[in-house]
């Protein structure tokens, strides 16, 4: 005699049914899946927004004995070979005098002398970071040009105390390059020759 089963809820059947249709219709395809998947990992692999060139600061670095210092892009017209410079009687020792730039007189200023840094003897590594904005105004002796580097705004911090020369300082960067402040020398009265005609 065959054992009857248990009755049979097709109600309960036909709801359970439906709930696994619904879960199975809510879930991706295989090919939903892999899109999703691939623009999740673009998305993580993206990088993030460019900074905009107000956020970060181009800089020109140089050495000066065992320092590091830098001045902005902007300012630095051109690096080259100091070749030779006249002296100036009777002006602040940080001018070392003057130097003939393709006809153009140019004031030399040793900026280790204004930052008050050991001083050392011009060196075939030597360079003239030629500073301005619409000509040529002012050029820098540097012991070595060290090349280019990006550096974002924020990252540039006010002077510590005790830094020589905190007036022609914008600041330090926390790989400690010591970013001169290339508007401020260039508004430094100090250091324009007067190339009107006839001036002694």
């Amino acid at each position: 005699m065959k054992r009857r089963g248990a009755a049979i809820d097709w109600e309960a059947a036909r709801s359970g049914l439906e709930r696994a249709r619904l879960a199975n219709d809510a879930m991706p395809t295989p090919e939903q899946t892999k899109a999703i998947l691939d623009a999740r990992a673009r998305r993580l692999a993206a990088r993030p927004p460019a900074q905009t060139a107000g956020d970060v600061l181009s800089l020109a670095t140089f050495a000066l004995g065992d320092e590091r210092y830098a001045i902005e892009m902007r300012f630095v017209r051109e690096v080259t070979k100091l070749v030779e410079y006249a002296p100036v009687p009777g002006v602040p020792r940080y001018i070392l005098g003057v130097t003939n730039l393709r006809g153009e007189l140019l004031l030399v200023i040793d900026p280790r002398r204004l930052l008050g840094l050991p001083e050392r003897g011009l060196t075939d590594l030597g360079r003239l970071i030629v500073l301005g904005e619409e000509r040529i105004e002012l050029g820098l002796v540097a012991d070595a040009a060290l090349g280019m580097l990006d550096v974002p705004t924020r990252e540039v911090l006010a002077a510590p105390d005790g830094l020589g020369g905190r007036g022609y300082l914008r600041g330090v960067t926390k790989d400690a390059w010591i970013v001169m402040d290339g508007r401020g020398l260039l508004a430094d009265d100090r250091f324009v020759i007067d190339h009107r005609e006839g001036t002694s």
